[in-house]
């Protein structure tokens, strides 16, 4: 818990690691830049971090572009029935023509577009 280890160097040394585990191949990951980290340590229990975490979470949520598109139904449907297929057959892979099979169920019948649901 982030209240019990403060800012001794648990947090830096978590961080160490972090940091070499992700070094810069992650672009994705956004560093906690106020307190000079690769990760935001939060603690459930006292509710420390949570915060700025989740103000960190909703400023890049804003910046993102991608959030404000639109996404058809019949694309989330096909999504969807994939993850609950997926969890059915306790199996990573779906194969491709069983999303297919899936895209035609709701209605997605063109290959082009079950592509772009799932890109």
């Amino acid at each position: 818990f982030v209240a019990d280890i403060g800012e001794g160097g648990d947090v830096v040394s978590i961080d160490k690691v972090l940091r070499e585990l992700v070094k810069n191949s992650f672009s994705q990951i956004v560093p906690n830049v106020d307190e000079e980290l690769v990760y935001f340590p939060i603690d459930n229990k006292e509710g420390l971090g949570i915060h700025k975490l989740r103000r960190v979470v909703e400023e890049k949520a804003r910046d993102d572009n991608s959030v404000s598109e639109q996404v058809s139904i019949r694309w989330m449907a096909l999504l969807d029935k994939i993850y609950s297929r997926r969890d059915r057959k306790q199996s990573y892979l779906t194969l491709c023509g069983d999303i297919r099979h899936i895209g035609l169920e709701v209605g997605i019948g063109s290959s082009v577009e079950q592509e772009a649901a799932l890109a």
